[in-house]
């Protein structure tokens, strides 16, 4: 799948933020890296905690964050069940979609 405009921007944005962050954990052992990384998070929402602790979970959820968005970008034809491939009749494949278990 080619890249789209948006795919782009996520991969530049978050090599933006990555730089500033890397290298992995490298927040743990250095205060001032966890001040500088409050900061920045500071611009967002102020009750950030400068602790490492704080910051690490942070950075993990970030990243998982924007792995996951990735994936949704990725994904060419997302579809809760695929109704043409699966051999139950298209009442039952429709009752499961609509919530009739």
């Amino acid at each position: 799948m080619t890249d789209l405009p948006n795919q782009e921007n996520l991969r530049n944005a978050w090599e933006a933020v990555w730089s500033m962050l890397e290298p992995d954990n490298s927040w743990n052992g250095d205060l001032a890296k966890c001040n500088t990384i409050q900061k920045k998070l500071a611009y967002f929402n102020s009750s950030h905690s400068d602790s490492p602790d704080h910051i690490d979970k942070v950075v993990k959820a970030l990243s998982r964050g924007v792995s996951l968005t990735k994936a949704a970008m990725d994904w060419g034809h997302p579809a809760i069940n695929d109704i043409k491939s699966d051999p139950r009749s298209e009442a039952k494949k429709i009752a499961v979609l609509n919530g009739d278990w």
